[in-house]
This record gives C-alpha cells, structure tokens and sequence, in this order.
C-alpha cells in the first residue's frame, strides 16, 4: 500500500485554471525545473521506463518493447504529445479535471498533479512519502527540495488562497475545509502550510512569520510557507505550540454574517449595509435571508406552460438571470406533431434542443434541458428553491452548500465583523452589538419573514440538507 501525501491547492476562480496564460507558463516552468510531463493515460508505461533508468539495479519488471521506446524521452524534460491533446480539449471542455504525472529526471522523484473545477476549484499534488524519505536512494532531502521548489512554482503561478497537506498516516486529525478557509478559518496545521495574503491579513504576517515553525518563508505575492518540520530526522517539532500561536480552533459555528461575506468576495453583495444585513440574520429561513441579500438574483418562475411563447418565456427569464452572460438570440419553440423543438443562438452557434419527441409536452422537464446548457457553457448554475429560481457561480453554489450545514442564528464577535466586512466602521456594529430592540430602530426594513416552519434558522430544512433541496442540485 502506497502512503501517499496530498497536498491540496484552494483556488478561488475557475478562470484561474481555464485560463491557457496560465496554466500552460507553469507547466512550462515545471518542464525547466527539470520534469518529464505526461499524460494520466501514459503513467504505467512512463513509470517503468524512467524506474529502470534510476533504478536499474531495481527494476520493478521487464520492460515491455512499448516501454523500452520510451526510455530515450524518459530522460529529457518535456511534454508529452498525449498530454499537450490533453491540456488542449481541457481548455475546449471548460468541465471535469486535468491529471498529468511529473517525473524529474535527474532525481528520484514523481508526483501527480490533479486540476479540479467540480465541486470546488483545487489543484492537488500527490506524492509518495518514501520518495523525500529518501527510501529508494538514500538522497531524500534532494528529492525534498525539488517537491518544495515544485510547490512555490506552482503556488506563484496559479496563487491559491490555502494550501495544506493531507497524510494518509494521520487521517484522524482535523482538516480544513475549502470554504473555512476562505472565510479565514484554519481548524489544523500540516507538513506544508500556504497562506494567501487575505489569510496572512486574517493572522497577521507578524504573527505568522514568527511561528514556532521549522521555515515561515515569505512568498512573492505577501502570501506566507510555513512548515512545522522537515522531512527529515534530526529537528525536534513544536506542533502544539505553533497550532496555539496561531490559534488554531476545530470549531465550526458560522452565521448570516459568513454567508454575506463569501458573497460579497465574489462581487455579488455592493453596499452592504448594517441594516441589511441586520434584516438577513434577523430570519430563520435560509431562503429569506438570501432573498435579503441578493434580490437581483431571484426570481419566482412558474414552469408550468401550454403554448409556444410561453415555453420560450420560460427560457428567456432564466437566461435574463445570468445578467447578460446569457443572451439567446432569436429564441422560438416549435411543436411539431411528434416532437416539441427550442432554437436559439449563443455566441455564434445554434443550440437545438430536441425533446425526444414526447407525446405528453406537458411532461417535458424544461429544466433538465436549461442545466444541462448551464453545465456546458455558463460560468453558473440554476438553483430552484421554493419556487424560485437563483443564478449563481458554480463555486459560489457549492461554497454555500457547505457552509449552510454550519449556519447559527446570531452574530460573530466585533473583531470577527470587521475582518469579514472591513468596509464598514466599527461605530455601525455598535447597533448589532446593543440588542434586537437598538437594531429595530436602527432600520426601519428590519422585519421576519418565513417560507417555513422553522422558529431559528438551526431549524430550517437548508440547514440540515443544504442545497440538496434544489431540484437540480
């Protein structure tokens, strides 16, 4: 059994590794640092070919003559013709992942790399532990550097707001979730730790940088590498004493207040304001308290239709939710005697949507069809909550969807509303701070209101289930 290390990188944007600007200069990068790069679909072949030219004396089998082919490339940095067709429908699917495997080719070491956009935005990096415990060659603080020098690398090109590691060895511990950490939470330190600067701004850069830590390295961005030990005997760690300096907590309590901020970080939330956010955490309904929030983003829709035009309206009001990234051009449904049609344009191509020729029209799931156009070409999704509709960025829905599992009625303490909302004055939470009855005269809006039964938002069914509940979740 392999034990295996995994670093995980907490990207913030999807662009970020769609982007080919981006992306591509790194590989490119990790190619000079003296990489072989190939293909997911080539990893077997690749492995026994570079294996036998480190480690002749320790084949792991006979080579196959497909195998002996590749020894000559095996040992030149490069990418490989499978990989680059790889990286290439990557960036045409805009969906799924991109697996490649790095092989050095002067020291005994390979790791995986692994670009997720679903459910969240990562990139994990996963290496075998007995490669930087020098286990095979006895050079593991060689192989060490190059894993950390790979790690800087990609951080300063890809500039993920978290990184960490998780240990098959110590799978008991606590671990950071993407959406904690976004929101400044860290519940666990591991062998490798990355802060962005909004998490360096959280903890102080002082207060990092003198951590009871192996190496506190500062970053080219203001981001901070911490490392509580190295990957060798001989250093005495002090976990406990660096997790307390930091204040490292496994609680897990979120309000109103988190869910407003994580929107407002995706520039979904402008002007926030006391008393709106107030009138937010004063339900005990997720779906009124986003309706609080975002207004612009929801919509009553009625999906029920009998005619052409009232399909095709159906279509457009979705589409107007995206706020222009949607624009169908020339849209109509046509019924036909054995099958219903919507046409329309989208960035110069004609999207047909067949119904596959059902009978009953009013069984269609108009829906399905929408989600499915979502999934393939919007930076979005569509949420039914209630019979509602809400647009919102595929890791915004997902980021919530966590988050609500953890959602409490009430609100943070001063210091945690002035890291969250650092636009607004410390005077204005003073009316938070006095009590319901100073709030109400605060805001003339402050009202309750419920779509459900729940008295506390503990109690509503998006607490317990998360968006689970959305139809097409």
């Amino acid at each position: 059994m392999q034990r295996l290390l995994e670093l995980t990188c907490a990207i913030k944007n999807q662009q970020t590794v769609l982007d080919p600007t981006i992306v591509k200069p790194w590989l490119i990068d990790l190619v000079a640092q003296g990489y072989r790069l190939v293909a997911a679909t080539e990893t077997i072949d690749s492995f026994n070919a570079w294996w036998h030219i480190h480690r002749p004396d320790r084949p792991a089998r006979r080579l196959t003559p497909a195998q002996e082919k590749l020894l000559p490339g095996m040992g030149h940095a490069g990418i490989t013709e499978q990989l680059q067709a790889d990286i290439n429908a990557f960036f045409l699917k805009k969906s799924g992942q991109l697996k490649l495997c790095a092989y050095h080719t002067e020291n005994t070491l390979e790791f995986t790399l692994r670009l997720s956009l679903a459910p969240l935005c990562t990139l994990a990096i996963e290496v075998e532990r007995e490669y930087l415990a020098g286990t095979y060659d006895g050079n593991g603080i060689q192989a060490y550097k190059q894993w950390l020098a790979a790690i800087k690398l990609t951080y300063n090109h890809l500039h993920p707001f978290y990184a960490s590691i998780y240990d098959t060895l110590f799978a008991h511990e606590p671990s950071t979730k993407w959406v904690d950490a976004f929101q400044g939470y860290i519940h666990n330190l591991s062998l490798v730790n990355i802060f962005g600067p909004d998490l360096v701004r959280r903890f102080g850069r002082e207060r990092l940088l003198t951590t009871p830590a192996w190496r506190c390295e500062k970053l080219d961005d203001g981001g901070i590498l911490l490392l509580p030990e190295p990957y060798w005997y001989g250093y005495i760690p002090a976990w406990k004493q660096a997790s307390e300096h930091l204040g490292v907590s496994t609680a897990h309590y979120r309000y109103v207040a988190h869910v407003a901020s994580l929107l407002q970080q995706y520039n979904l939330l402008s002007n926030l304001t006391v008393a709106q956010l107030a009138e937010a955490t004063a339900q005990s309904c997720v779906f009124e308290m986003l309706k609080v929030l975002l207004p612009d983003h929801f919509v009553p829709i009625n999906n029920s239709w009998k005619t052409e035009k009232e399909l095709s309206t159906i279509i457009q009001r979705y589409a107007d939710l995206t706020q222009g990234e949607w624009q169908p051009r020339q849209i109509k449904s046509i019924f036909e005697k054995f099958q219903t049609i919507t046409e329309f344009n989208f960035q110069g191509q004609r999207i047909i949507w067949n119904y596959n020729q059902i009978h009953d029209r009013q069984a269609i799931d108009v829906c399905e069809f929408i989600n499915e156009f979502a999934q393939q070409h919007l930076q979005g999704c569509f949420l039914n909550i209630h019979t509602h509709v809400l647009y919102l960025p595929k890791g915004v829905a997902t980021a919530l969807h966590e988050l609500f599992f953890h959602l409490k009625s009430g609100w943070p303490n001063q210091e945690e509303l002035g890291y969250l909302f650092p636009q607004i004055s410390p005077e204005d939470w003073e009316f938070v701070l006095a009590g319901p009855n100073k709030l109400m005269e605060f805001s003339d809006n402050y009202s309750s209101a419920s779509c459900c039964d729940a008295q506390r938002i503990e109690q509503c069914k998006l607490v317990r289930y998360g968006l689970t509940l959305s139809a097409n979740w």
